[in-house]
């Protein structure tokens, strides 16, 4: 984040709560790229050193529940690619794919224990849970047992946490920085748009399926909004990884 990143998003979101003529108060944590920015329509409050030592488990707390599910959508990702014989390349938009998905499922009970345990909501019959994890997933579990993705000393909240101290703020953050970081994603990026030999085959295999459903799913990210249709192809993404994952176990228990 950088305070030019952040001053623009403020910006641009005011014009569009002025457009629907709404006023909100913003909550922001104290940081160098966080800049005090006067606007009309949102106000913003900046949290004092101090209440940022109870505050900062509300903010540790949904980032780790949103960083949980990240990660595992992200190894689900490797597994697809790796299903399909295609060259493990993440880029940038994968990962911001990725993060929208995960973030959408971050609970609102989640959201709502950290607000009240920071007391930011009052309210005594609210049930706060002490366990704000996403629900404990079978193929996550079937997935952590395949040998090619974590080594056996390597803890999944340490997977989780790989980049805890990795510096994100602008201070030691560079354009130049940046736009060589782009550069390099670009040139990593492996572009295959070319269309497999049609062949006649009566049975489909797992790989060639997963291979189809992501070409749907780029089909459909970009000629349609419609988001049934993504959410469709993505169950059936996952349905199809639960196959590969447990055809390649069994291969390995032999």
């Amino acid at each position: 984040m950088t305070s030019t990143i952040f001053e623009d998003y403020l910006r641009k979101w005011d014009v569009e709560l002025s457009k629907e003529k709404r006023q909100i108060l913003l909550l922001v944590q104290n940081c160098p790229a966080h800049p005090h920015v006067e606007l009309n329509n949102i106000k913003l409050a900046f949290f004092s050193p101090q209440s940022m030592l109870v505050l900062q488990q509300m903010d540790q707390g949904i980032i780790w529940s949103l960083k949980q599910t990240y990660r595992k959508e992200l190894l689900l990702k490797i597994l697809e690619m790796q299903a399909t014989d295609r060259n493990v390349s993440i880029s940038i938009l994968d990962a911001i794919i990725i993060l929208h998905s995960s973030w959408s499922k971050v609970s609102s009970e989640t959201i709502r224990n950290y607000f009240h345990c920071a007391g930011l909501i009052k309210n005594a019959d609210l049930e706060v849970s002490n366990d704000n994890s996403p629900p404990e997933d079978n193929l996550l579990s079937q997935l952590l047992k395949m040998e090619t993705f974590l080594h056996e000393n390597i803890q999944f909240k340490d997977y989780v946490n790989v980049d805890k101290n990795v510096i994100t703020t602008e201070h030691p953050i560079t354009n130049e920085v940046l736009v060589d970081e782009v550069k390099r994603e670009c040139s990593e990026e492996v572009l295959s748009d070319s269309e497999d030999d049609e062949t006649d085959m009566e049975i489909v295999s797992t790989n060639e399926a997963l291979r189809y459903v992501g070409k749907l799913q780029n089909f459909f990210r970009y000629q349609t909004d419609n988001e049934d249709f993504l959410d469709n192809l993505n169950k059936m993404q996952r349905f199809l990884l639960c196959q590969f994952i447990t055809k390649t176990l069994f291969k390995q228990e032999l």
